[in-house]
Order: C-alpha cells, then structure tokens, then sequence
C-alpha cells in the first residue's frame, strides 16, 4: 500500500503507477484506489515471490498543485517544455512474508 499526504486523481494513479520485477517486468494483479484517493494498493494475481520487487511510477503523476514525480518544483520561466514521454521511476522493495 501506498499513503498520500493528500488525494490524487485516481485515473491517473490507476495509469501511473504499477509493480514490476527487480528485472522490469509487469507484475500482474488488480490496483485499487482507496480512502478518498489518498492509498494506492496493488494485489498481485499470484501470490509474492520472495524477491526483490519495483513500484514503477511514471512521471506523468502529479499533485494537485501541479508538481510532477521527478520534476523541479521551480522553474525557469522561459525554458522549452520538455515534450518527451513520461519517464519512469523505480523504488526497489521486498514483499513482507
């Protein structure tokens, strides 16, 4: 599970956010967004190996200021938008037994 300081659009967390091998490879299972968008859960469709595991978060997820994962806060008023795919980030994690 995931906690949120804060909600966030849950078509967004249900497209932004998934879980991985160590290795990059999808995990299959079932998101479930909950608690007035503010927890993020994922069920795997077979259970946890114990392994090192990823939550894969595409850089497209945003608060509701605006800021976006792995985005400065700041910028500079009249530099080019970036216009490149969403870009992922991973946090390595291992299923508690």
């Amino acid at each position: 599970m995931v906690r949120f300081p804060w909600a966030l659009d849950e078509g967004l967390l249900q497209r932004a956010m998934g879980v991985t091998s160590a290795g990059g490879q999808p995990i299959d299972g079932t998101v479930a967004v909950r608690a007035q968008e503010m927890e993020w859960t994922f069920t795997p469709a077979a259970a946890w190996r114990n392994a090192p595991h990823a939550l894969a978060i595409l850089t497209v997820l945003e608060d509701p200021a605006g800021n976006k994962v792995g985005q400065a806060f700041e910028f500079e008023m009249f530099a080019q938008p970036r216009t490149a795919d969403a870009e992922q980030i991973t946090i390595l994690f291992r299923p508690r037994s």
